[in-house]
């Protein structure tokens, strides 16, 4: 749409536009160049870039556009993914949004290649509005464009590398890529030639001179002194330029209030065509010249706010303003046509928002189908935006069941978990799966039983998932999905909480002193875990068999990789575990890396990497700050915590797992409360555990029922003084030599217990711990959530030894134990392992 007053031929600008031809010359002889134009808001740099599109066309150059838009700048790939719609050139492979940047990035120095076929001209218009990581993209691509041929021409406004802004750092490295063409204001004889194409406006070149001083030789500003010194009784508007922004303002809030809110949306989302806006302005008596009009006067506004960055800001509250004068039950009129302007630019969930008590009661039809429309086809997006207000009102207005009720139930299911009301969640999820299993309705049952199973470390009620999973017909779901269920029902299996009671967690209780108090939302996280390793491997590794057979997204894959990992924690597997992360991290989204090198980061310990530990926890660290990633950042103050604890710093370690749980509760983590009192139990141990505590471990039975944590009671109650106590929580423990799987915190439970056998003396538990902890002498102890670092488990070995007798190969274990703390810069586990040299 040409813009208001633009003339339609170039003024001035001549060296630039000869720089331009010669550029495009280079072109045809497959001589590529690389180009930026700078300069403020309304110098023109559009209009040159049309110039040379125009010119390359006719030259049979083909071009390829991209244009910036202010709504794209926060929405990743959404720039590069103009590419198929704008250009006849070679569409790219990988959709966007689903490809990993590295498999993105390939591909699109692929579509270069196809591009670069025939002379080739690559041009982006407002390169500032592009979105990071599009713009990343481009600026690694840019030497691979000069070397195919191709002519890249981007325009950018003035400033925009400034360090504040969000991407500067890509749009520096563009700069430093390209020759920079600053546009500076017209002179005065192109300012003159500039009036000439504005018909009906006084041609006295004094009075344009002065224009030209007033706006500073911006084209666009100049052209609206024109029109308003036209209207004006002195010849001379008395507006410095900045008043420019105020004039087009006040020129807009003219426009009658119900084009005005039609105009504010158009501007805001793009919504429809200039024809679309008329057809509904017609109703309300306005020509289609005049609706053009005001549409134009409109995008000038846009473009000039622009130059203060304010054109979200002036926008914005313009439609803001708009909306409240649409009192409920008044305006009837109004809101129809607004609605149906909103619905034919499919702008269904903003249409269903302005529908008033009135409008539903009056057009329920009109009503139900915005709302279904809403929840569209992307109802099974878990970033799907739409109100709880249009799901529950699909609810009430169709067939319990129908496929419209249950894909409602799901978005209004993902509302509640996305608010933390998880268990409202779980509940309209397994009535959706329900009433989907019911209605024979496939594909939406396994999207709820997915649900179900994100919520599941919530909600323990395996019964109610396994059932439904099992009325399940699996081969009635596509590949994809089918596998990222059977991932999550892997983890559901090993990972779903013991019941336990509404009791407040008793290792709480003793640290009150540290100012923790336990909601009564965590009192009902998970302490115990049930774990089921087997049926949890046969579930992973059909998720596994269907990745081997299918092309699957990134995601879905990174989900199987870290399943699998999970459901092989047995010390065994070890290697496997490390091939895994590695793996995942490669397929691994920035954000989605956090998790798969937090899981690496426990492996690599294990295996006695310590260093190699410390660097992935660094790197996921720096990420999960990066993107406020609350859950990530829960994970890494534990781990960082059990360094801490690790190295001898109790008190840093004290600080560090109380700094976890906040993150925890901003992540609402249930396992926070739990791993926070076992880390902060090891450091009391550490301390030597006050006797007058150890009233904790008997107030609740759950607690040392579960075995690690048995396990860590009776370390505290020995550590304590209290022997009685430890030797009947040690003699409870033996089922640990029952566990073939040794998934979970085997490891750790097992040497917690060598360490109170060796210190009662315990030659029967002992004994059978040397056959049992033998086979992983390498590795190093550590739990599943890498909450506690226990040092090499050969010192364990070489403890187990000692009792039962056999002191000179416990020397060995031990002097190993010390080297190889000491390698991994773990203080306390080396100080332990003189300790225990010397009593043996």
């Amino acid at each position: 749409m040409p813009m208001y007053g633009r003339p339609a031929i170039t003024v001035g600008r001549h060296a630039e536009r000869d720089f331009l031809r010669e550029a495009l010359d280079g072109a045809t002889n497959r001589r590529g160049s690389a180009i930026l134009i700078e300069g403020e808001p309304g110098m023109g740099k559009s209009h040159l870039l049309r110039g040379l599109a125009n010119d390359a066309r006719a030259a049979d150059v083909s071009v390829v556009q991209i244009v910036g838009h202010v709504s794209d700048s926060f929405e990743p790939y959404a720039s590069l993914s103009q590419l198929p719609r704008q250009s006849d050139s070679p569409t790219l492979r990988s959709p966007i949004g689903e490809s990993d940047p590295r498999s993105l990035f390939a591909d699109f120095n692929d579509y270069l290649a196809q591009l670069s076929r025939r002379p080739a001209l690559f041009i982006i218009d407002d390169l500032q509005w592009l979105d990071e990581s599009s713009l990343g993209i481009v600026s690694k691509s840019i030497e691979h464009m000069l070397d195919l041929g191709i002519v890249f021409v981007c325009a950018m406004r003035t400033g925009a590398t400034a360090t504040e802004h969000p991407v500067s750092q890509s749009l520096r490295s563009i700069s430093r890529s390209c020759t920079c063409v600053h546009l500076d204001g017209l002179d005065e004889a192109d300012s003159i030639d500039l009036a000439r194409t504005v018909g009906d406006v006084p041609l006295d070149d004094a009075h344009v001179r002065e224009i030209n001083r007033l706006a500073g030789g911006n084209p666009l500003f100049t052209l609206e002194y024109l029109r308003l010194s036209k209207r004006s009784a002195t010849p001379i508007p008395r507006f410095a330029p900045p008043e420019v922004n105020r004039v087009i303002e006040e020129r807009i809030r003219t426009i009658p209030m119900d084009v005005r809110v039609l105009v504010c949306l158009s501007l805001l989302g793009g919504v429809g065509t200039v024809d679309d806006l008329i057809t509904v302005t017609e109703h309300i008596g306005l020509s289609p010249k005049e609706t053009r009009d005001i549409v134009a006067t409109a995008e000038s506004a846009v473009l000039i706010n622009r130059s203060h960055s304010r054109t979200v800001e002036f926008v914005h509250p313009l439609y803001a303003n708009c909306v409240a004068e649409f009192p409920e039950g008044r305006d009837s009129t109004l809101r129809s046509s607004v609605i149906r302007f909103l619905e034919r630019g499919a702008r269904y969930a903003e249409a269903f928002d302005l529908c008033d008590a009135r409008f539903l009661e009056e057009s329920p039809d009109v009503a139900c189908r915005l709302a279904i429309a809403a929840i569209g086809d992307g109802w099974s997006s878990e970033f799907l935006s739409v109100p709880g207000r249009t799901a529950e009102f699909v609810l009430e207005n169709t067939d319990e069941g129908s496929p419209e009720w249950v894909r409602a139930a799901l978005v209004l299911a993902r509302q509640h978990l996305s608010e933390g009301r998880r268990e409202e969640g779980w509940r309209m999820a397994q009535i959706a799966a329900a009433a989907a299993h019911e209605a024979g309705l496939h594909v939406e049952q396994a999207h709820a039983l997915l649900l179900m199973a994100t919520l599941a470390e919530f909600i323990p009620d395996t019964l109610t998932y396994t059932q439904l999973l099992d009325s399940l017909s699996m081969r009635d779901v596509p590949a994809e999905l089918r596998t990222r269920l059977l991932a999550r029902s892997s983890q559901v299996v090993l990972s779903t909480p013991t019941a336990v009671t509404d009791a407040l967690r008793p290792l709480g209780g003793a640290f009150r002193t540290a100012g923790i108090e336990i909601s009564e939302t965590s009192s009902r996280s998970a302490w115990a875990w049930s774990t089921n390793a087997s049926a949890a491997r046969s579930l992973a590794n059909q998720a596994l068999d269907l990745l081997a057979d299918h092309d699957m997204s990134p995601s879905t894959q990174v989900l199987v990789l870290n399943s699998c990992r999970e459901v092989h924690r047995s010390p065994s597997f070890n290697s496997q575990r490390l091939r895994i992360s590695e793996r995942a991290i490669g397929l691994s989204h920035p954000t989605a890396a956090i998790e798969s090198r937090l899981l690496r980061s426990i492996d690599l310990y294990e295996s006695g990497s310590n260093q190699l530990a410390t660097s992935e926890l660094i790197v996921a660290g720096e990420a999960a700050k990066r993107y406020g990633d609350a859950w990530g950042q829960w994970r890494i103050n534990l781990r960082w915590a059990a360094h801490a604890l690790s190295r001898g710093d109790i008190d840093e370690a004290w600080d560090l797992s109380a700094k976890a749980l906040a993150c925890g509760e901003q992540a609402g983590e249930p396992g926070r409360v739990p791993a926070l009192a076992a880390q902060q139990c090891a450091a009391a141990i550490e301390r030597t555990f006050p006797h007058d505590q150890l009233w904790v471990f008997s107030i609740d039975p759950a607690l040392t029922a579960h075995g690690p944590s048995r396990a860590l009671a009776a370390l505290a109650c020995v550590s304590a003084g209290d022997h009685p106590r430890a030797a009947d929580h040690l003699e409870d423990s033996f089922d640990v030599f029952d566990d073939v799987d040794r998934e979970s915190s085997w490891m750790l439970t097992i040497t917690t217990l060598i360490e109170v056998a060796a210190i009662l003396g315990h030659v029967e538990f002992a004994r059978r711990a040397v056959a049992a902890l033998e086979p992983f002498a390498d590795l190093n102890v550590v739990d599943g959530l890498g909450t506690l670092m226990r040092g090499p488990a050969v010192r364990y070995l070489g403890l187990a030894r000692r009792t039962i007798g056999d002191s000179e190969r416990a020397v060995d274990d031990l002097l190993r134990a010390k080297m190889m703390a000491q390698q991994n810069g773990e203080e306390l586990w080396r100080l332990a392992a003189l300790v225990d040299i010397a009593e043996t």
